[in-house]
Parts: structure tokens; C-alpha cells; sequence
């Protein structure tokens, strides 16, 4: 018996396992796609903190004279001072970090002008939220040399060593232009 065709028994058996296949691939895709989504998710939120975090180390950086530093309550300090850093593009800015105790969030908080705390309502004055449900977060400025320790605790711990680099830089003064020599009378030979 010489046979040119599969029968149907053979065709439906490799239908059935080919679905079975396929529904084992299918089910493997929908698992990598929500694994992808999590971890984008994940990548997402974990450059959120790099950035807010990120912001605090570049206006320490760029502070400009003393930073205040005052510890209000055990676990929050609050820390006042000039940077050349702005977020709004202010030529001086005084920037507060602050918590408040509105869902333990940390505030930054910019202005123009020196302005004290707690704030009266100021127009000229920017607030941005950077986190909420901070534990700790406290800074710590060395005596004698010009560093500054912060340590942020939410659902992550952060700290981080600043050197700041607010010492003024005067521009070296001008110099004093050179005296002219004075001119010499032409000596004429004898003759």
C-alpha cells in the first residue's frame, strides 16, 4: 500500500500538538512583557531618585558662602544657603531644604532673596515637592574643612560627602602696565 496524503487522524494530532505549542510560546510572551513593564517601571523610578537627589548634591556643590544648618526636630535638619545652582535660572538663588510635616516630605524651596522660616506666603519664592515619607534626613558640616555629610533616609538609605567649592575666587588683580623706558637721546659720533 503505497499512501501520497496524511489521514485526518495524523492531520488533527499535529494541529493539536502545534496549538499546544503555540499556547506554551504565547504564555512565555505575556511573562517577558510583564517582566519588561516591571523593570521599566523599576528604571523609571530609580531615575526619579537619582535626579531629585542629584539636584541637592549640585546646589551644595555650587554653594556660595556659609550654609545654615538647623536641626528642628531629632531626625530632620534644614539647611539654608546662596548657590549658583537654579532651577530657575536665577543669577543668586537662597535655597532651603526642608521637611514638612505634611507626609514627612522633603522641599526645596528658592528664592532671590534671603527669606526666613517658616515662610509668611512669599510671592518671589519657588517650592518644589522632591520626595515624600522621608525618615531621616540629616546634614552634617565638617569644622575645619569644607565638607558637608548628608544622609536621606526614606524607603532607601542615600548619603553622600560634599566638598563645596564656595570659596570665592577674586580674579587676580590687573596688572600695573609696564613703565616706558625712557628714551635715549641718539649719541652722534665725533668727527
Amino acid at each position: 500500500m503505497n499512501r501520497k496524503a496524511f489521514t485526518l487522524m495524523e492531520v488533527l494530532i499535529s494541529v493539536a500538538l502545534l496549538s499546544l505549542v503555540l499556547f506554551a510560546l504565547f504564555k512565555n510572551l505575556n511573562v517577558v512583557k510583564s517582566s519588561t513593564l516591571n523593570l521599566h517601571n523599576h528604571l523609571e523610578a530609580s531615575e526619579k531618585d537619582i535626579d531629585s537627589y542629584k539636584l541637592l548634591y549640585l546646589d551644595l556643590l555650587q554653594m556660595q558662602g556659609d550654609i545654615s544648618i538647623i536641626s528642628n526636630e531629632k531626625n530632620y535638619d534644614r539647611a539654608c544657603f546662596f548657590s549658583k545652582n537654579s532651577i530657575y535660572n536665577l543669577p543668586h538663588a537662597y535655597i532651603c531644604w526642608v521637611v514638612s510635616k505634611n507626609k514627612n516630605t522633603l522641599l526645596r524651596l528658592e528664592s532671590t532673596k534671603k527669606f526666613s522660616l517658616p515662610t509668611r506666603g512669599e510671592n518671589s519664592m519657588q517650592k518644589d515637592i522632591i520626595r515624600e515619607n522621608i525618615e531621616i534626613f540629616k546634614l552634617h558640616k565638617h569644622k575645619k574643612e569644607n565638607q558637608i555629610l548628608v544622609f536621606i533616609k526614606d524607603s532607601k538609605e542615600l548619603s553622600f560627602k560634599v566638598k563645596a567649592i564656595n570659596k570665592i575666587i577674586k580674579p587676580p588683580p590687573p596688572k600695573k602696565p609696564k613703565p616706558k623706558p625712557k628714551p635715549v637721546p641718539p649719541v652722534i659720533p665725533k668727527k
